[in-house]
């Protein structure tokens, strides 16, 4: 019996979005994790329109997707992000990928 694919938040599917972001996080020298694949997603989704999110905004975005994240993790997870260069924090406190970010990943998988 077929189950139903689950879809990222950004609506494409976990599976095709999954690798690309352990990659990411693998290029950073940072552990995979549940937590900052759903992260990445939003900022992902984010980068696409442009925008930066606030801890505030991405745990809103979170936990209306249902994923379960303390405000607590949410930061300690970014700041590993912001440490290991996959994401800049602007003048007024929102977060979102560091352009090129997701071309690192596509390198990676070609080489």
């Amino acid at each position: 019996m077929n189950q139903p694919q689950m879809l990222r938040l950004s609506g494409l599917p976990v599976q095709h979005g999954n690798q690309r972001f352990k990659r990411i996080l693998g290029a950073a020298g940072l552990k995979c994790s549940q937590p900052r694949l759903k992260i990445l997603d939003v900022l992902c989704e984010c980068s696409e329109h442009g925008q930066a999110l606030t801890l505030q905004e991405m745990h809103t975005r979170l936990i209306d997707a249902e994923v379960p994240i303390s405000q607590l993790c949410l930061s300690q997870a970014l700041r590993r992000m912001w440490q290991g260069g996959l994401v800049w924090r602007n003048e007024d406190h929102g977060y979102a990928l560091v352009s090129g970010v997701l071309d690192v990943a596509e390198q990676r998988k070609a080489g």
